[in-house]
């Protein structure tokens, strides 16, 4: 976490059909770092991955209990209807729901060879994701 820090990037992303959007307030550390077009590209990368992919989640942390229980309890209920055994059930549910939401993660989405958090990590110095939002035609 960068605390208060108020130097940063606010991106935007149109998706190319017009239908739907994203924007990602992403910050760091330093007022030149964030005026930087290394630090601009990535803030844009990730508003893309915001637009095309629909996060709903900054990261684990953030889902709330009630709904990874009901999640959980949705792959069990598959892995009974798969005959997945006795034994393998809470393994394989486990796993399936750990799946799923990462799929609402931003953090955990693919970006390059990596994930969002890896990409962050990999730019050398501290950012983080303040917020972001995404709209739709289509919601």
């Amino acid at each position: 976490m960068l605390g208060n820090s108020s130097h940063g990037y606010i991106a935007t992303v149109t998706l190319p059909d017009g239908r739907g959007g994203a924007l990602l307030d992403l910050r760091c550390a330093s007022a030149e770092r964030a005026m930087s077009s290394e630090f601009r590209d990535l803030a844009l990368r990730v508003c893309q991955v915001v637009a095309q992919r629909s996060p709903r989640f900054l990261d684990h942390h953030e889902i709330p209990i009630q709904e990874a229980e009901t999640l959980m309890q949705q792959c069990r209920v598959e892995a009974l209807r798969r005959g997945i055994p006795d034994e393998d059930l809470e393994p394989y549910a486990r796993r399936s729901a750990e799946r799923r939401m990462r799929q609402d993660c931003l953090m955990d989405l693919p970006l390059g060879s990596g994930t969002v958090a890896s990409a962050l990590e990999e730019f050398g110095h501290p950012v983080e994701v303040r917020r972001f939002y995404r709209a739709s035609l289509d919601d």
